[in-house]
Order: structure tokens, then sequence, then C-alpha cells
């Protein structure tokens, strides 16, 4: 009899590790979800003393430039000022070239100062 119920519970441990790694046991075993584009950028580039960099989020082709763990599009930048928040603006260029954040309003006239060169401006964010 002894011998019977040692096997009986050995089935159900077996049984119950299965289940736990099957995943029905919940996510145990899940792998982490990839970070945000903002938690990527702020953890994957130094601050230069103005906080952490910025996420500025794009479809344009030229400016997809990180490679995002969650398949995001875009690139990280600086910010070109300490008084900038959670949000701020990247001008770019037709070229693909970009600036540093900054609020919006100066984003805009450096924009309006490059004339024909200046594609606009993206709203960036950060942690």
């Amino acid at each position: 009899m002894m011998k019977r119920a040692g096997v009986v519970v050995s089935n159900i441990l077996a049984v119950g590790l299965l289940v736990v790694m099957s995943g029905c046991g919940g996510s145990l075993f899940a792998p982490p979800p990839p970070p945000t584009p903002e938690a990527y950028c702020a953890s994957s580039f130094a601050s230069i003393g103005y906080g952490n960099f910025f996420y500025c989020g794009t479809n344009q082709a030229n400016l997809q430039i990180v490679n995002f763990p969650d398949g995001a599009h875009g690139y990280c930048m600086s910010a070109d000022t300490n008084s900038l928040g959670l949000v701020g603006y990247s001008y770019y260029t037709y070229s693909g070239g970009a600036s540093p954040v900054e609020s919006q309003s100066s984003a805009s006239a450096t924009c309006n100062l490059l004339g024909n060169a200046c594609a606009g401006y993206i709203r960036c964010t950060r942690q």
C-alpha cells in the first residue's frame, strides 16, 4: 500500500509540473514584456545633463534610427535644455536630420528659420 501511495503522489507532482510548464499555471515562466519606447530610450542612452532621452515616434523611414524591442518606430533624442518636462518637440528635415528636443515654440521657430529644409516637428515623450 505504501509503494502505491508513493506512485500516486509522484504522478500528481508530474502532472502539476506539466501544467505549470505548459502555460496553464499562469505566467510563471513567461518572458517579461519588452520595455516601452520611452523606457528603452531612458535606459539605452546616457543622460547628457538634461535628463533621460526622449522617444520621438515617427513612421518617416529616414528617421527610424532605433530598432525598438516592442516594434515601435522612431528615434531617441536628447533634450537641448533643462526646462523640459516629459514632453518636448524635435524638428526634422527632409534629408533625415533631427534636432535635440526643445519646447514646441522653439521647435516651430527654428523650423521656420530653416525654411524649405524643415519638414516639420515631432512630439517626443520621455519617462
